[in-house]
């Protein structure tokens, strides 16, 4: 996605599945609410190393104490590719073993131990009369039931119906890394712990039907990742 974008946002609570790659479990969840474009939060999630798990190893798996872990918080943006994914944000976590201290990306391929309860919003690109995603547009001659949104024209310039959001993030894209989850009013700012892996700032505003239900959503959000 370009700097600098505005979005339509709409929020949805939906839980990801374990045992997989990350990166699967957050495809199929942008699949499954039928979003191109999302902003993905949930915490203490424990993990083990993807490395540590054969090919044909069955559901539930074994995992050895020393290959876990545990996500204290995740909060990405996550934009899906046609099949393939890209997660940009910040997480705080720890494994029992000590991985070699240049790794200080969390990556995903690793795994979640177990289901995670999971809250954000689909961020809808607003050009035009455009309302729906690619994965809707998809999604409306398949015969799978997916959970999508109920997505109307809205109008988009009168500023005063909406409630704003700013995102903002310094991190490098497809990256997740060691960072802190900054609130100012309605503004989340994600900000990497090192240097080394900043960027320029990307600024994303996002639109919400400014009514008390999407007020209290966005409030949740925001009290859940500052932890």
């Amino acid at each position: 996605m370009d700097d600098d974008c505005s979005f339509l946002g709409v929020f949805f609570e939906d839980i990801i599945e374990g045992y997989f790659p990350l990166r699967e479990s957050l495809t199929q969840l942008l699949i499954r609410q039928s979003f191109d474009f999302a902003f993905v939060s949930f915490i203490f999630a424990p993990t083990f190393k993807n490395n540590q798990v054969r090919k044909n190893s069955t559901v539930s798996y074994h995992v050895e104490t020393i290959n876990s872990g545990m996500l204290t918080y995740f909060t990405a943006l996550a934009e899906l590719r046609n099949t393939e994914i890209d997660a940009t944000g910040v997480a705080s976590w720890c494994w029992k073993k000590n991985y070699p201290t240049g790794v200080y990306h969390f990556l995903t391929s690793d795994r979640l131990a177990e289901p995670a309860f999971v809250r954000g919003f689909g961020l809808i690109p607003k050009n035009g009369d455009e309302t729906v995603s690619y994965n809707q547009e998809k999604s409306s001659g398949s015969n799978i039931a997916l959970r999508t949104p109920s997505l109307k024209p809205r109008p988009l310039n009168s500023s005063h119906n909406h409630l704003r959001l700013n995102i903002k993030h310094s991190v490098i894209n497809g990256k997740i890394v060691r960072g802190d989850i900054l609130q100012n009013g309605n503004n989340i700012i994600l900000v990497p712990k090192r240097l080394e892996d900043e960027v320029n700032q990307q600024n994303y505003v996002v639109n919400f039907e400014n009514d008390s239900s999407n007020r209290a959503k966005l409030n949740k959000i925001l009290q859940e990742i500052k932890i």
